[in-house]
């Protein structure tokens, strides 16, 4: 006679609830906002960079450099980006569960004024649109 318990096990929110059950870095089914919301959706787990807590990392179709040349004036130049498999809604969800959430972004540059006078003349945009007006960690003036 069964125990009556349910063992199924529910998908993991992120891959700090997977690195909880698996030690090796790889991909993964991961449910942000758990049954019965978003789909489900398969990210890469790397179970040994920020400590080996489980970091999820997602890829996107511009991790390679750009060059870019002319543009002078304060927005006159903008990159859309798109991130591979998962939606901006899932994406979203990811954000929400609790646990620490960074995303990297980087410019390098020669002779630009993205920074001028101490003050930042550029931003970047967040899935909300939102105007995010810091670099690396810092808060520009405007």
């Amino acid at each position: 006679m069964g125990s009556g318990h349910n063992c199924r096990q529910s998908t993991p929110r992120s891959c700090s609830e997977v690195r909880k059950h698996h030690s090796s870095s790889g991909s993964y089914r991961i449910d942000p906002d758990g049954e019965g919301g978003l789909a489900p959706f398969t990210v890469y787990c790397d179970m040994n960079d920020k400590k080996g807590v489980g970091q999820t990392v997602i890829g996107h179709d511009i991790e390679s450099r750009k060059l870019v040349r002319g543009y002078n004036s304060r927005g006159g130049y903008s990159r859309d980006i798109h991130y591979t498999g998962a939606s901006l809604s899932q994406l979203a969800s990811l954000t929400r569960v609790p646990s620490h959430c960074e995303q990297f972004i980087k410019h390098e540059c020669y002779n630009s004024v993205l920074l001028f006078n101490n003050n930042f003349d550029g931003w970047w945009v967040s899935h909300d649109s939102t105007k995010m007006r810091y670099w690396g960690g810092a808060f520009g003036k405007w």
